[in-house]
């Protein structure tokens, strides 16, 4: 069996400022937005997954102008 993933990233600064983005596999459920370095590392070690560190959104570059053209081309159809 695959070890289960917990897909986190950085949110700002303060002690609970991490955000759940993703888990593959297992069978888990998350009740808080907002999680501290120990939550997020009891939780894996408790349920043997591996957490996976994302960057936050500013750091990655985005060319919006071509995703607008894609976008546009796909919802002219639908009118």
């Amino acid at each position: 069996m695959a070890k289960s993933k917990v897909f986190v990233r950085e949110n700002g600064s303060g002690r609970y400022r991490y955000g759940i983005v993703a888990v593959q596999g297992g069978d888990i459920h998350f009740y808080k937005d907002r999680l501290s370095k120990a939550e997020l590392e009891a939780i894996a070690r408790e349920i043997d997954a591996e957490l996976v560190s994302i960057k936050a959104e500013e750091d990655i570059e985005i060319d919006e102008g071509e995703q607008g053209a894609e976008q546009q081309e796909e919802y002219e159809d639908v009118e």
